[in-house]
């Protein structure tokens, strides 16, 4: 019995944490990507508040050659895929294989022409337990190579 009572709370958890396809709040206005919800596992390069914060990956050259060595970095990531690509901003969509767990990756190129601001938020749910940080060290040393 209480094997059962587990399993429900268990699944009932999942459900409110893992459920929804909400990308109201993605996307750039006026140069500046969304905030992170407090408490969450997002992390952002515009984001104040420290736990959260992280630098904006920096590039010398063309905005035009950085914007193709970040899509070639993304290209080889498992579970990528290109949800938006304008001339500004992109939005990656990281589906997970278990569960197809959902996390946003923005991209916004800032018009200095030096530096690429992101946000790593999953589209549901509070912890991740660090994987966007951790997703966007990946992506940072992949794209400093």
């Amino acid at each position: 019995m209480k094997r059962r009572v587990l399993l429900a709370v268990f699944c009932a958890f999942l459900t409110v944490q893992c459920s929804g396809t909400s990308t109201a709040v993605l996307g750039a206005r006026d140069n500046q990507l969304a905030p992170c919800p407090s408490g969450s596992g997002c992390v952002s390069s515009q984001s104040e508040d420290p736990t959260q914060y992280m630098a904006p990956l920096e590039y010398e050259g063309t905005p035009e050659a950085a914007r193709a060595r970040l899509l070639q970095v993304l290209s080889v990531m498992e579970g990528a895929s290109v949800a938006v690509d304008t001339s500004d901003y992109l939005r990656i969509e990281f589906t997970s294989k278990v569960l197809n767990l959902v996390d946003d990756v923005e991209f916004l190129f800032a018009p200095d022409g030096r530096t690429i601001h992101f946000r790593s938020a999953a589209r549901k749910g509070y912890s991740d337990l660090g994987g966007n940080r951790r997703r966007m060290e990946m992506i940072r040393d992949a794209f400093a190579r």
